[in-house]
């Protein structure tokens, strides 16, 4: 099977590439990406979709960058294909893989937004994949990272990834593909070139030149056995997680029942599901996360990273995003309505003959001689206090709320109705005593909670 086949029934395998799509490549003009360029080119009227290249200029290399840059321009104009440059700076020889990889995508990320429904296809091949496998071994990686680079990931795709360097090469000089040779790739002094060009043929030597198959094998039992404990991670969080816009909880009982793998897996999930930031999670993480969901009183909370916070109320653990601003607050008039959160309340003047008290705690009426028009609805704040129904004596409404057992993400949630500086109303809750109607009642109004 010639390259182009293999590399087409890859994509086809995969399913990297569907009809229509704009695929950018990653183009650095090394081997790699000129053969993935060429192999694109070649391929792009089969699978009719659009190719773009971008080229990202580190400048550590001078004067070699600058002439990496002319000959990715010089060829991209040469197939006629649009293409688009960016330059970094700050970065220098002694600047680590993982600051220019994640400048370099950086950029990339900023291609994708700006351009939706595109793709991004790199270099990546088998030895890339061998590399970066030994690397996570020797760091102490999860089950997850094991599975190596993914052939796609998001946007990301990779062609080229069950090729190894050795038949890429090969590829490359059957074909007389042009290339840039990158000479810091020859030095051991990064630890990818390290494990290149010291570890990996020594493992050759020592295992024989079936090294590769076997390293490939065991990438797809791994990756075979992740799926398979994802598919059912993925259904235990749809079953046992309770997720909202800005917020995930799940039951500490149904946690507690839970092996170590699977509550990695739903709080990487819960994390994913209100931030779209993908969170990876060590074990010895999760267990000091499950010792405090143990041992923590009520109330208490716990960073799991600076945009997440989460907390533990009497039977859920609670996973939110943090607010900047929570406070909301607004006027309703008489016929209006408003939306506070996820619910609306609604205020409507009415005859004393339509006043049917049913127990509903989401609807109330009020003796409208006391208010004033419009009245506010707003969040709590430290210090409210009212006169709860049935009362004489005033309460603080953070006393309240513990004493129904309200937690600290509901508090935010329940709508304070206030006129002239007095509650009115805690809505779904507890009406103040001031505003009941009473037989001399000369207006009334009813006031509705309409949950979302």
């Amino acid at each position: 099977m010639s390259m182009y086949a293999r590399i087409e029934a890859f994509i086809r395998k995969k399913d990297l590439i569907n009809p229509g799509d704009a695929v950018w490549i990653g183009l650095s003009g090394g081997m790699d990406s000129m053969a993935l360029f060429y192999t694109l080119y070649e391929l792009k009227n089969q699978f009719n979709f659009q190719l773009k290249a971008i080229h990202v200029n580190h400048h550590i290399r001078i004067p070699d960058a600058d002439e990496d840059e002319r000959f990715v321009l010089d060829v991209c104009r040469k197939f006629e294909i649009p293409f688009i440059v960016n330059h970094l700076s700050g970065f220098d020889l002694k600047s680590s893989e993982e600051q220019l990889r994640i400048a370099r995508y950086n950029c990339f990320n900023t291609l994708l937004k700006d351009n939706p429904r595109s793709k991004l296809a790199t270099g990546h091949h088998f030895d890339d994949q061998v590399e970066t496998v030994l690397m996570r071994i020797a760091r102490g990686s999860s089950v997850k990272g094991l599975r190596g680079i993914p052939a796609r990931r998001g946007p990301y795709i990779r062609p080229l990834l069950e090729l190894t360097r050795n038949e890429i090469e090969v590829f490359v000089k059957e074909n007389n593909i042009p290339y840039r040779k990158d000479f810091t790739n020859d030095i051991a002094d990064k630890t990818r070139n390290r494990i290149r060009l010291q570890v990996i043929p020594t493992l050759r030597d020592i295992f024989g030149a079936g090294f590769y198959e076997n390293i490939h094998h065991t990438i797809t039992e791994i990756e075979s056995f992740y799926d398979a404990f994802y598919k059912l991670g993925r259904e235990l969080y749809a079953e046992k997680c309770i997720c909202r816009e800005n917020s995930c909880s799940v039951s500490i009982a149904e946690w507690r029942k839970l092996d170590l793998p699977f509550r990695k897996l739903i709080l990487e999930s819960c994390v994913y599901k209100i931030s779209r930031l993908n969170s990876h999670f060590a074990g010895s993480y999760v267990k000091v996360i499950s010792d405090f969901i143990d041992q923590a009183q009520t109330g208490s909370l716990f960073k799991i990273n600076p945009k997440i916070t989460m907390y533990k109320n009497r039977r859920h653990i609670v996973f939110r995003k943090e607010q900047i601003n929570k406070k909301q607050e607004f006027f309703l008039e008489a016929g209006g309505e408003v939306k506070f959160g996820r619910n609306k309340l609604s205020l409507l003047e009415v005859q004393s003959r339509d006043v049917k008290f049913t127990g509903n705690p989401n609807v109330e009426y009020i003796c409208g001689d006391r208010a004033t028009l419009p009245v506010k609805v707003r969040s709590w704040g430290k210090g409210d206090f009212f006169y709860p129904l049935g009362m004489s004596q005033r309460q603080k409404v953070s006393d309240f709320f513990v004493d129904h057992k309200i937690d600290r993400d509901e508090k935010q949630q329940v709508p304070i109705i206030e006129s002239g500086g007095e509650i009115v109303w805690l809505a779904g809750l507890r009406l103040d005593n001031r505003f009941r109607v009473g037989k001399n009642c000369k207006r009334i109004f009813k006031l509705e909670l309409l949950k979302g």
